[in-house]
């Protein structure tokens, strides 16, 4: 949580922006919530308000990112039955209760502090590493807000990371917990052992159903034949359309002439900029530049690198303060501004090289622009296609007869289960949308309609459920193949057993694993060694596990790594590796330990300041700004 934190002040956007810090409904339970309070504001933490609009903006991001995830739109209803609401609203009051202890504590973060942080910030850098103005407000149009709501917004996510760094940052752990732990990870041992095969088990002949029925009811479940399901299915995918769009030369110019802005390149300029603590710094520096010191030469003399003054290529637009944009864009090549007392700081910009504007020519991009004609052609008439057929179904057309007056793809699906299988255990791997068009189908009900299946932007698939086979009992016959087979597999694991037993007796007797293995022709293996996560080719999980349960010398016994053969051998060694406070290998297990103890900490400290700053919410509120009830007069 706290390392979550540090991130997130270093690396903004890398992170999801509200939910910077993701706190537990353990920590901020919904239910220990009052309703009641600003008839505007979702909730009231202390003195800090969270407005509709902010929660809205949440709430809509997190149903964005789970559309995307599922491949479908998700409504507000759905994420509302899903808990999205819940979660927001844990998230944002979790937040909101840590900038009320820090507006408490008198934190703050400088404008200076918050202009160079963005200027910094990796995710707004153009390809040649300079700030980019156009990614910045990008990032502000995606998440729905303005430059200074943004600047306000990271002013709090400093003030939180000043408090949760004061209350869990540096924690230092006893060496005894890091050396306990070091020597459970890293331990090693090493394990003699033999194998027993299947393959030198003689399979037993069939028995006879005699044998045969009393094993198969005994396992019915595993024989029983799913449910199957018959759909027919129509298609509109523009992706597949756009291919079969034939397109004059004209229809791509005059497409080309509509757009030519998409295919013009704004002026740019490669530009540096030589910040000051003072206009007086600045104006010295100038001097210095008309007498003949080069930029470099004031960079050293100020103690910056040149990737420190170097924005790189940008356009005007992608600078961040328009002050400094607009005297970049008026500067001749190489010729060092006046001193410019920007938004932020006071700034010399110097221009070191002008790339003129221009238009990139019809035949350089005619294949781009014949791919997004075809693109548009097509999903402009997948949305005239959506309605012709939506009115066709409300006509009671079966999805076949609109298939032959609409054109559109139509197809009849054998039989499948929930896992795309048919009854002859082929995947059905051709589906549209498969995963949701599958779930749709067991969800339908036979007789009635369906609603469409969103593929990529336009794109949609229709089906009619029209026929469901009920999943039944098969019987021995139809299945006996299977059945011999697994019982024949359950004889032999039988015999492995015995044969493990028996190899026990001797080692109990007190013959070593070396005699047991000579006396019975087994090949003798030494392992390499492993640790409690770490097996090796041969050794399962469970062996692994069983050699870390016995002492050393003492015998285990195994599932081989190929689930049909076992493993019995002996604990041959155990070792640790050194306890080196120097080592990588230390260094992350402390890593790894220190957080999980700082978001404990931290964790406490929430849940303490959760009694104090006790959350007021407006389930109203709520509900009228995702969308599901309606703001009634005076209210937003």
């Amino acid at each position: 949580m706290l390392d979550a934190l540090r991130k997130s002040v270093g690396g903004w956007v890398a992170k999801a922006f509200i939910g910077l810090l993701v706190l537990s409904f353990a920590v901020w339970g919904i239910a220990d919530m009052v309703t009641g309070g600003n008839q505007r504001a979702v909730a009231l933490v202390g003195d800090v308000e969270i407005s509709p609009f902010r929660f809205r903006d949440s709430f809509q991001r997190q149903v964005q990112q789970l559309s995307q995830r599922l491949g479908r739109v998700v409504t507000a209803q759905e994420a509302q039955t899903l808990g999205i609401d819940q979660q927001v609203l844990s998230q944002l009051v979790s937040e909101a209760a840590l900038t009320q202890a820090a507006i408490e504590k008198g934190l703050a973060v400088s404008e200076e502090q918050l202009a160079q942080d963005i200027v910094n910030e990796p995710s707004f850098r153009s390809a040649t590493g300079g700030f980019s103005r156009a990614a910045f407000n990008g990032f502000l149009q995606q998440v729905g807000m303005s430059e200074e709501q943004y600047l306000i917004e990271r002013a709090n996510i400093s003030r939180r990371y000043q408090v949760a760094e004061a209350i869990a940052g540096d924690t230092t752990l006893p060496n005894t917990l890091l050396e306990a732990l070091h020597r459970y990870q890293a331990e090693e041992r090493t394990a003699r052992y033999v194998v027993l095969s299947a393959g030198d088990v003689e399979t037993p002949a069939d028995p006879g159903d005699e044998t045969l029925q009393p094993y198969f009811e005994a396992n019915l479940s595993r024989y029983r034949a799913p449910e199957y399901r018959r759909i027919n299915i129509l298609t509109v995918d523009p992706s597949a359309m756009a291919m079969t769009i034939e397109l004059s030369d004209e229809d791509a110019r005059a497409f080309y002439e509509e757009r030519l802005n998409d295919y013009q390149s704004e002026e740019r300029r490669v530009i540096r900029q030589i910040p000051f603590d003072t206009i007086e710094d600045a104006n010295a520096a100038k001097e210095k530049l008309d007498a003949g010191a080069t930029v470099d030469d004031i960079r050293e003399e100020r103690g910056l690198t040149e990737e420190d003054i170097n924005l790189g290529t940008m356009t005007q637009g992608q600078m961040l303060d328009e002050e400094i944009a607009e005297v970049a864009f008026a500067l001749d090549a190489g010729t060092p501004s006046d001193p410019i007392e920007a938004r932020f700081r006071t700034v010399i910009v110097i221009v070191d090289e002008i790339l003129e504007a221009g238009t990139t020519p019809f035949e350089e991009v005619e294949a781009d622009v014949r791919v997004a004609l075809s693109q548009e052609r097509a999903i402009d008439r997948a949305l005239d296609l959506y309605d012709l057929i939506e009115d066709d179904r409300a006509a009671g057309m079966t999805l076949k007869e609109i298939s032959e007056e609409r054109g559109v793809a139509y197809r009849e699906v054998v039989p499948f289960d929930r896992t795309a299988r048919t009854a002859e255990e082929l995947i059905v791997s051709d589906l549209p949308v498969s995963q949701d068009l599958i779930r749709e189908t067991f969800d339908a009900e036979e007789g009635l309609e369906t609603d469409p299946l969103q593929i990529g932007t336009a794109g949609n698939v229709w089906f009619d459920l029209t026929e469901v086979i009920p999943s039944r009992d098969r019987t021995l016959d139809e299945v006996r193949a299977e059945v011999l087979s697994d019982w024949q597999s359950a004889q032999v694991q039988s015999l492995l057993d015995e044969a493990v037993e028996a190899l026990e007796a001797q080692i109990s007797a007190g013959a070593t694993l070396d005699e047991v293995a000579s006396k019975e022709g087994l090949i003798l293996t030494r392992s390499t060694p492993v640790t409690r996560t770490e097996g090796s080719d041969d050794l399962s999980r469970e062996a692994v596990a069983a050699i870390f349960a016995r002492p050393v010398g003492q015998s285990f016994n195994a599932a081989h790594a190929n689930q049909n053969d076992r493993v019995f051998g002996v604990v041959a060694g155990s070792d640790v590796p050194p306890y080196d406070t120097t080592s990588s290998t230390v260094a992350e297990l402390e890593e790894q330990l220190t957080i999980g103890v700082e978001d404990d900490l931290l964790s406490q400290y929430i849940s303490n300041i959760q009694d104090e700053y006790r959350a007021t919410v407006n389930q109203n509120a709520i509900d009228i700004a995702i969308g599901v009830a309606v703001p009634e007069h005076g209210q937003y």
